[in-house]
């Protein structure tokens, strides 16, 4: 298995429907030991959520104000 020779984490999103309800998930593969593995998943979809909502206000803001206005109060 490639992980395993890379010896490093790896870490993908996926998302999923439960419950009739899409939910993105955070999936972290581990290296345990030579032949196996470790699967973390935890759910993300709040954090998901807020990222998209700061991306619409600041695509908003943007429409609005131009481009410069976020390099003015960096």
């Amino acid at each position: 298995m490639r992980l395993l020779k890379l010896g490093d984490i790896q870490l993908y999103e996926q998302e999923i429907s439960v419950d009739g309800k899409i939910q993105t998930e955070e999936v972290r593969i581990v290296p345990y030991t030579e032949d196996k593995v470790v699967l973390l998943v935890r759910d993300v979809s709040d954090r998901k959520q807020s990222e998209l909502a700061l991306q619409s206000l600041l695509e908003g803001t943007t429409s609005v104000t131009g481009q410069d206005f976020f390099s003015r109060i960096s």
